[in-house]
């Protein structure tokens, strides 16, 4: 896996829509209760942030608000990006699977942003979670602005 080359984000940069984003700040508030209640630190965030498929894990969680299956996810990934030059959809879908299933969810559940039930393969959000949506809205509209030049 360390000579593959990282996933791609598509072609906004992030692959979700703000408008999603938009929606979901307003419904869940701005509460400032998750953020003085955070245990995961500001480093260990950004460091998560830092990482495409973080993202689209955090964001599609919080945009779903259920326990979801890793093999959504990687639909969600497959639909949102392009596969990296030589591989087949098949070898995509493959690759992002034991990526999440073997760095991305566990890091996450590590730091405390998921809970990932590595048995059955699913992912949930924890009282966490909700502290990326400024940042992940932030990253999308400077995606925005950067597509838009």
């Amino acid at each position: 896996m360390g000579s593959q080359p990282p996933v791609r984000d598509g072609g906004t940069g992030e692959g979700w829509s703000l408008d999603d984003l938009d929606e979901l700040e307003a419904l869940r508030g701005d509460d400032d209760r998750s953020l003085s209640g955070a245990t995961v630190t500001t480093d260990e965030l950004f460091c998560a942030l830092a990482e495409a498929r973080n993202r689209f894990v955090l964001t599609y969680l919080l945009l779903v608000s259920r326990p979801v299956p890793c093999y959504e996810l990687v639909e969600y990934v497959v639909h949102k990006t392009e596969p990296p030059a030589g591989y087949t959809q098949a070898e995509f879908r493959g690759r992002i699977l034991t990526e999440l299933l073997d760095t991305t969810c566990p890091k996450l559940d590590d730091i405390g942003l998921v809970e990932f039930d590595e048995k059955n393969q699913i992912v949930s959000e924890t009282n966490q979670t909700i502290i990326a949506l400024p940042h992940l809205r932030l990253a999308l509209k400077r995606a925005d602005l950067n597509s838009s030049d």
